[in-house]
């Protein structure tokens, strides 16, 4: 089986990472019904190969080593440098909830104010993910996702993905 190369590109941090896809997990990218999969299997592991490999403090606390990135990602399946997703406004963060729960809400603030920018420029529509089962979906189809109720930082498409989160772990970290 033939590997073909996703790039994930992070502008801000002057990132690049290939990401070998298998050519379903490509297709997959390019009509949407492997994103979430991609996601969580293929570029999360990659975000945190790259953090290992790097020194970026904490953009929270100031203090800590970082170990993971949030950031709002955008798929480009179409790309003419090939197919990638960038990431936009990255946070490095340590693994301190508070930092994450932060990171996480900026984000989120981040993703609302560069959609209402100029999507239909970008030629993508405004989306949302599940913070707990990474589903995508599109705003102006569907709604926005449900938001924690507390922190305000989390997004749901679900109560019950909301309720997993929750008995996940996600109580510990909230706060208001």
């Amino acid at each position: 089986m033939q590997k073909q190369i996703l790039k994930f590109i992070v502008p801000d941090l002057g990132a690049t990472i290939d990401i070998p896809l298998s050519r379903a997990e490509m297709e997959g990218m390019k009509d949407g019904s492997m994103i979430a999969k991609v996601m969580t299997k293929k570029i999360e592991p990659a975000i945190f190969d790259y953090m290992a490999r790097t020194s970026h403090t904490c953009v929270i606390c100031n203090s800590n080593r970082a170990n993971r990135m949030t950031c709002n990602l955008a798929p480009y399946p179409n790309s003419p440098e090939g197919p990638s997703v960038y990431a936009f406004n990255p946070y490095p963060v340590c693994f301190s909830s508070l930092c994450n729960a932060e990171s996480t809400r900026r984000a989120h603030e981040d993703r609302r104010e560069l959609s209402s920018l100029a999507p239909d420029e970008l030629g993508v529509a405004e989306s949302e993910m599940c913070d707990y089962c990474k589903k995508i979906q599109n705003v102006n189809e569907s709604g926005r996702l449900q938001r924690c109720s507390r922190c305000k930082a989390k997004l749901y498409c679900s109560k019950d993905c909301q309720t997993a989160d929750w008995r996940a772990g996600h109580k510990l970290h909230c706060f208001k």
